[in-house]
């Protein structure tokens, strides 16, 4: 029987903002953060842990993460990321904000429905970094939302069943056959069959001399094609790696890993043996776990630069009131809009029903279709830029045909005279521009179009990864 153990918001990143100066306990505590730091001993490292009021212990970690200065850890809870205290109201403006709070899974996981703890969490950050609680905004970063279901195993034959949104499925198979060892085999086998497809001298001649074989095998000039075949072909198919790499599917990725958007499913049963993460066998048991199934956990991941695009108000799309208010729209565009898992051979089957799988998946959060999404344009690349400048000089060129008889008097030059007009002409539009614009808008026009080397996607991609480092993530 097909049934859900689990939902939970599996992680949380929040920015915290408000337009104030830093508290008097960070202050007072900032000279000696910083020595810390700046004295660390790496021959003889000693923790130095910091007991915050109403957050717990945390310790103070000896290197900061770009933009932010300083790091402080308590893995059963979170990490708190803090922005140079003395540039606190300037960080206001700009989307690092002052405070990056990165949510442990384990803490999440005893949350109600209501996350009534993360509030409780965030109004005690405000109450001890800040000196007042004025215009605070609290943003979402990244979210990630998942379900865990037993009574099905997935397999390799279920990646042919999924319609997506997504361009790539990529699978992850731990101890696989890696397939540029696979290419260098061949670069070995494929100089034996001559253009007729008939094997050439196979004996030890072809080998350098005084070396012996690792191994040996017979095969015929058409199974050598053969293989050639199968290890030249597209190998994101996940068929091609069933057929050479593994038996069981460990991980399926749909959409790239560290986008905006992308989803994992994956065997929660065999992840938690390596991540630790046992405490869920509790909640799972308290729901039917026989102790003994797979289970298997369907995972969305999402930064603020998908949640921009998702709602189509601005501003109030990275509000984590509003994410947390809007979690059962978000499920439902993900588990019926953007992938599902169908009981359809073939994956471009987008009109075949749900499986019973993928039904017990929707159906973790309520249900709620009343969602609205308008994509926003994608981020400038630089061939967009290129094209705008084009644009540029092209409307200069415009202004300059239209005004060239005036231009000339204003500047006290005849008409008749030859000069180079041009840059006067540019000084003057670069005066009139710079009157006309402030370096305010130039920061807010490259934060809505995503220029910013900031991102929630980059930001959130870069912490996932040193969490991996140290064995606490998959």
């Amino acid at each position: 029987m097909i049934s859900l153990l689990n939902q939970l918001v599996d992680s949380l990143c929040l920015r915290l903002f408000s337009a104030s100066s830093p508290s008097e306990y960070l202050k007072s505590n900032l000279s000696a953060m910083r020595d810390f730091k700046k004295n660390f001993d790496y021959s003889n490292p000693e923790p130095v842990y910091l007991d915050l009021p109403n957050l717990g212990k945390f310790r103070l970690l000896h290197v900061g993460h770009a933009p932010y200065e300083f790091v402080l850890d308590n893995p059963e809870i979170a990490q708190i990321y803090l922005c140079n205290p003395d540039k606190f109201l300037s960080k206001f403006a700009i989307n690092t904000g002052q405070l990056y709070i990165d949510f442990s899974s384990k803490y999440l996981q005893c949350q109600g429905d209501d996350l009534g703890l993360i509030d409780l969490f965030l109004e005690s950050c405000f109450e001890l970094f800040y000196e007042k609680k004025q215009a605070t905004f609290v943003r979402t970063s990244r979210g990630d939302l998942a379900a865990d279901i037993s009574g099905y195993d997935f397999s390799w034959d279920d990646t042919q069943k999924l319609s997506t949104r997504a361009r790539k499925l990529q699978p992850f198979i731990e101890d696989d056959v890696q397939a540029s060892e696979l290419s260098d085999l061949l670069d070995i086998l494929e100089p034996q069959i001559d253009d007729k497809g008939v094997a050439n001298d196979t004996s030890p001649k072809l080998r350098p001399e005084g070396e012996t074989p690792k191994f040996s095998v017979q095969l015929t000039a058409r199974q050598i094609s053969l293989l050639s075949q199968l290890v030249r072909s597209d190998l994101d198919n996940p068929c091609v790696f069933k057929a050479i790499l593994a038996k069981s599917l460990q991980t399926l990725y749909i959409g790239r890993f560290g986008s905006k958007l992308y989803a994992r499913i994956y065997c929660k049963t065999n992840e938690i043996k390596i991540s630790g993460k046992e405490f869920l066998e509790i909640y799972w048991k308290e729901k039917g776990w026989d102790g003994e199934a797979p289970v298997w956990r369907v995972e969305f991941s999402m930064s603020g630069d998908f949640l921009k695009e998702f709602w189509t108000d601005g501003e109030n799309s990275l509000d984590y009131y509003e994410f947390k208010k809007n979690i059962k729209k978000i499920w439902t565009y993900l588990t019926e809009s953007w992938c599902r898992h169908t009981d359809a051979e073939c994956s471009t089957n987008a009109r075949s029903q749900n499986s019973e799988f993928w039904n017990c998946v929707s159906s973790a959060f309520d249900y709620d279709n009343t969602f609205v999404r308008i994509p926003l344009p994608a981020p400038p690349s630089e061939s967009k830029a290129a094209q705008l400048l084009a644009q540029a000089k092209g409307c200069l060129k415009t202004y300059s045909a239209l005004i060239i008889g005036g231009f000339h008097k204003a500047f006290g030059f005849e008409e008749e005279e030859q000069i180079e007009y041009l840059p006067h002409l540019l000084d003057a539009v670069s005066k009139e521009f710079v009157k006309d614009c402030s370096y305010q808008e130039i920061t807010e026009r490259r934060e809505k179009l995503g220029c910013d080397e900031f991102s929630d996607t980059q930001f959130s991609a870069a912490l996932r990864a040193n969490r991996i480092k140290l064995g606490r993530g998959s």
